[in-house]
């Protein structure tokens, strides 16, 4: 405690608007933080501090008004101090992995009060809802409430309209609420392993900046057709481990600014469709654990590809026109048991520096195995020892 009052004590001194006091292994905070006038930041991450040993007097100095930044993270709350409310400027809020568990004592409904806030981490706690009433941060840019076991979302939630990046990885949300589709400026929503099992709402095609969507591992059926119709700036799309069957993907080839591509372990069995072969500004593309029993030709015109994996599936060669990847670094093919050939094309393509054929049929052509000398070197992982290119044996 007495190196906090050293910092709160150069703090008034420099009249600065900051006070960071991380990783210092305080038990609590002195009333003489309340003193500090015109603070702006405070910042007691990774200490010890618990509820009881914040002073009232902390909450209800008027001095603290000024408090627009509050970072409590990594300590030992178990609960939300209903006096917080009172620092009603507050813009960021970070009570990320603390052990607030609202089956002891709900969030305050006051909470909704702090209608500056704009950002808000509530992760890795045990809340199991939110309080409808925070459905009032109408300015709200970023909330994340990750690794929690949150049900259901405000009703009212539509009302963060300013809402940007929307983390909620880790929680128990079975279905998205129709109000989402508020969420008009929202560039990035993570929803991994949400158990969600029903189709997204349609008004997620009012998603129109969103860029980043990942909402993998849970038991996704198919994305709405207005969501691939108007989420247009899509570049990273991640939607591994559902249950996304080959009719349902056709939509994605509408989303031609896509980088990232991810759809591993679904029933993709029947294939991708050609028109996939839209998605030219592909860089990274998981296939991978789908029994997939063809790949179409088409996707040789995703030319600025460098990673692609195809584990186990079940075509038994790879279209010739792969090897209009001149940008590929790593493809991987291993497990895919009853492949036999690949193309030779692949061989002259200078980029490439992982192959993976581990459990295929694949015997290698002797273009492969006759290299010139490059960097980076190709190594070519078979059954058994893997195998460098002629360039790589001979460094």
């Amino acid at each position: 405690g007495e190196r906090l009052l050293r910092e709160i004590e150069l703090v008034a001194q420099s009249h600065a608007k900051e006070l960071v006091g991380a990783h210092g292994g305080y038990r609590w905070i002195p009333e003489e933080l309340g003193f500090l006038q015109g603070l702006a930041v405070l910042r007691l991450h990774h200490n010890l501090l618990s509820e009881d040993q914040i002073p009232r007097s902390f909450w209800m100095s008027p001095n603290m008004q000024s408090l627009a930044v509050l970072d409590l993270s990594d300590n030992q709350l178990s609960e939300i101090p209903v006096l917080l409310t009172q620092l009603v400027h507050l813009q960021v809020l970070d009570l990320h992995r603390n052990q607030i568990d609202t089956r002891s004592k709900e969030i305050p409904s006051e909470l909704g009060l702090l209608t500056k806030l704009r950002e808000v981490n509530l992760g890795e706690n045990q809340i199991f809802d939110l309080p409808d009433s925070t459905a009032d941060w109408r300015q709200l840019e970023w909330l994340d409430i990750h690794d929690n076991n949150i049900c259901v979302l405000p009703a009212q939630c539509d009302q963060w309209s300013e809402l940007q990046v929307f983390i909620a990885k880790g929680n128990k949300i079975v279905d998205l609420p129709k109000a989402v589709g508020g969420w008009k400026k929202v560039r990035r929503v993570v929803l991994t392993h949400c158990e969600l099992v029903e189709q997204m709402p349609a008004l997620c095609g009012n998603w129109t900046d969103l860029e980043d969507f990942d909402a993998s591992h849970n038991d996704v059926p198919s994305l709405p057709e207005a969501f691939t119709t108007n989420c247009l700036n899509l570049r990273k799309l991640f939607l591994s481990h559902n249950n996304i069957k080959t009719a349902a993907v056709a939509g994605i080839a509408n989303l031609i600014h896509l980088e990232d591509l991810f759809l591993a372990k679904n029933q993709l069995e029947k294939g991708i469709p050609k028109e996939f072969g839209n998605l030219v500004n592909l860089r990274r593309v998981s296939l991978a654990c789908n029994k997939m029993k063809f790949l179409p030709s088409e996707i040789g015109e995703w030319a600025k590809v460098e990673e692609v994996y195809l584990t186990r599936n079940e075509f038994t060669h790879l279209p010739s026109s792969v090897a209009n990847w001149k940008c590929l670094r790593e493809l991987l093919c291993d497990r895919c048991e009853n492949l036999t050939s690949i193309p030779v094309g692949l061989a002259s393509i200078k980029s490439l520096s992982n192959l993976d054929l581990r459990e295929t049929l694949v015997e290698l052509q002797e273009d492969f195995t006759k290299i010139p000398p490059r960097l980076p070197p190709l190594y070519i992982r078979v059954s058994g020892v893997p195998k460098a290119s002629s360039s790589s044996k001979k460094k």
